[in-house]
């Protein structure tokens, strides 16, 4: 499964909207979740485990695939978002 550019972004926008209006204990904003590596795992979790629906584990070439296809999405919102 190939995730898109708009894929990435919607995900992105749905998730910052969430933790946009969240406060930690102290009243300060929550920092977004794109910084955090948990909440990014819980993003892509359920894409990654539909590449192989009902296995415990995909194959290292399905996860090769996965890998090339999030970094072609980073690079691309390096390209549209960097300065």
């Amino acid at each position: 499964m190939k995730i898109s550019r708009n894929m990435i972004r919607e995900i992105i926008l749905e998730r910052s909207s969430m933790f946009s209006s969240k406060n930690d204990e102290s009243g300060n904003a929550a920092p977004l979740g794109v910084f955090d590596k948990n909440y990014l795992y819980d993003v892509l979790y359920d894409d990654v485990a539909m590449i192989e629906p009902g296995s415990v584990s995909i194959s290292k070439e399905a996860f090769t695939k996965f890998e090339d296809a999030l970094s072609e999405a980073i690079e691309a919102l390096k390209k549209d978002f960097v300065r």
